[in-house]
């Protein structure tokens, strides 16, 4: 599901403030909405699982997302790399702080860099496309 009206959104609007919380970044959720209504990021949805996408220059980034399923990034990480290629991005990017991520992603062809975001360090996961 793609947003098209701010309704789509409500239902994952406590997951996305927990998310802003864990990052310092209490204005995640109305961030979010603007551009979506603003059509600067989409929202791709399905039952209890969420993706905020958002297109740049060469890249798409991977703005936020959710799961209830405890594998939902393997399942959807190829989706969003061919959505990547399918838009003509040359690589694909998002910020965590977990850090499971260091097991799972770089067998994939991704790597990482330490940096920091509102006092929080994060890590910065891409993958060239």
């Amino acid at each position: 599901m793609i947003l098209e009206d701010y309704g789509a959104l409500v239902k994952f609007r406590q997951q996305i403030n927990e998310i802003g919380n864990t990052v310092n970044d209490p204005d995640l959720f109305e961030n979010i909405k603007e551009a979506c209504l603003e059509k600067r990021a989409f929202l791709f949805s399905e039952s209890t699982s969420f993706a905020v996408l958002s297109f740049k220059h060469v890249s798409l980034f991977v703005w936020v997302a959710g799961s209830a399923m405890s594998n939902g990034m393997a399942n959807y990480l190829p989706t969003f790399e061919q959505m990547g290629r399918d838009v003509g991005s040359t690589y694909i990017e998002f910020w965590s702080i977990r850090k499971g991520f260091f097991k799972l992603l770089p067998p994939l062809g991704w790597t990482h860099i330490q940096s920091e975001w509102n006092g929080i360090p994060i890590t910065v996961w891409s993958k060239t496309l």
